[in-house]
């Protein structure tokens, strides 16, 4: 087996390069007929559709008229929507920072005072031993 037979078979059909003549770049009669007769059914639909919107009354101009002022409408609420978007951002903004100050001040903080609080309480704790040691040692004597 050579190189270019190995290739046919590793190589699916869709990716193989094909070689076209210049005499067959035209479809045949019966290619052309196959074409035709494969979207006949889409044709008739088609048609059929298209006559089923001819039978519809067109509208009076009276009923379209709003349809300008509705765009304008639709533009003042997207705009109005940007504005709330910003707004809502800033919020948000304005929410974390507030958040993160009071984290800050009120749980670091008073965690901190917590801690110092602790460490004093350790500290009266055991001058209180000490002394009370040193009575007992007294009182021995």
């Amino acid at each position: 087996m050579d190189a270019k037979q190995a290739q046919d078979i590793s190589t699916p059909e869709a990716f193989r390069k094909s070689v076209v003549d210049a005499s067959s770049s035209q479809p045949t009669h019966d290619q052309k007929l196959a074409i035709v007769q494969a979207a006949a059914d889409s044709f008739k639909a088609t048609a059929s559709n298209l006559s089923q919107l001819s039978g519809l009354p067109v509208p009076e101009a009276s009923a379209l008229s709003p349809i300008p002022a509705l765009h304008q409408r639709l533009f003042n609420a997207e705009a109005m929507q940007n504005d709330q978007a910003l707004e809502i951002e800033v919020l948000r903004t304005r929410t974390a920072n507030a958040l993160a100050q009071w984290y800050q001040n009120m749980v670091i903080g008073e965690s901190q005072q917590w801690s110092e609080w602790e460490s004093r309480l350790a500290r009266v704790e055991q001058v209180l031993r000490r002394r009370a040691t040193a009575s007992r040692k007294e009182e021995m004597v």
